[in-house]
């Protein structure tokens, strides 16, 4: 893939007034992985396995050697439809608090959630949550998309083949599917189907790895997009837009989903 550089990417130039703030107190590591630098120096120690310690607009992440980091968030303003469309149901496996074994404790991924399709559903569609410029990565050949199916490995970044979805706001990244079935750079509508749920990368059993994560003003997103796995730097919690097992349809933050390994609730698109 080409490179492009710097000067000719398109560049984050401005946002709401919060949200620049917000953006202005969070720094990079030089791996790129993880915050623990604020505009203001190191960023507040806590406790990753604690509910408490950090700010009412902040979130409890591990970074570089273990150690927890008080990071500032930001929260989508626009709800996202499920990856899944109806009448496939799905259920949260692991969510925001997830335990820092887990892959969910790191700095830009401690809002994501992984959505698991039904196991009666052989194989699973995965759709657009939102409209927006889609970066493929679907390299990775396994490419097994049963309800059974288990893998784990390094392939893509962990993401095993992934899709970035670029809104003009938020990075979108869907994770560990069997296949991606639209072109990369390619617009993709709301809805549109863009791939079959599996196993690939650091999966375990069949799921979708979904994660919300924002630009800071400066960054320039064609940088990030054209290597494998990258994401915004800011850590941002998701919002969808889904039908709970009532029948309603309901707004959901990911930290309201109430993920667990064994989770009961089952949620379809609206």
């Amino acid at each position: 893939m080409k490179a492009h550089a710097p000067p000719r990417d398109r560049q984050l130039r401005s946002g709401p007034v919060v949200v620049a703030v917000l953006f202005g107190l969070i720094g990079l590591t030089a791996g790129g992985i993880l915050f623990v630098r604020t505009k203001f120096g190191p960023a507040k120690a806590c406790d990753y396995g604690a509910p408490t310690g950090c700010g009412p607009n902040e979130i409890c992440a591990v970074s570089v050697g273990g150690q927890g980091r008080c990071l500032l968030y930001a929260t989508q303003s626009e709800p996202m439809i499920p990856p899944f469309p109806a009448p496939t149901a799905f259920a949260c496996r692991q969510g925001p608090r997830a335990p820092k074994e887990q892959s969910h404790a790191w700095a830009t991924d401690v809002y994501a959630v992984d959505l698991m399709p039904s196991p009666s559903v052989a194989e699973a569609e995965v759709v657009a949550p939102i409209s927006g410029e889609a970066r493929v990565y679907d390299r990775c050949e396994e490419r097994d998309a049963s309800p059974n199916a288990t893998n784990s490995s390094n392939c893509g970044a962990g993401y095993g083949n992934h899709i970035r979805i670029w809104d003009g706001t938020d990075i979108v990244l869907l994770g560990h599917l069997a296949r991606a079935t639209v072109k990369d750079g390619a617009r993709v509508e709301r809805g549109q189907r863009i791939g079959i749920a599996g196993v690939s990368g650091s999966a375990g059993a069949r799921h979708v790895h979904l994660v919300v994560t924002r630009l800071r003003p400066g960054d320039y997103v064609d940088t990030i997009l054209q290597n494998p796995g990258h994401k915004g730097g800011v850590v941002t919690n998701g919002v969808m837009l889904l039908r709970d097992p009532s029948g309603r349809a309901v707004t959901k933050h990911f930290d309201e989903l109430g993920c667990a390994k064994d989770a009961a609730e089952a949620w379809t698109a609206p």
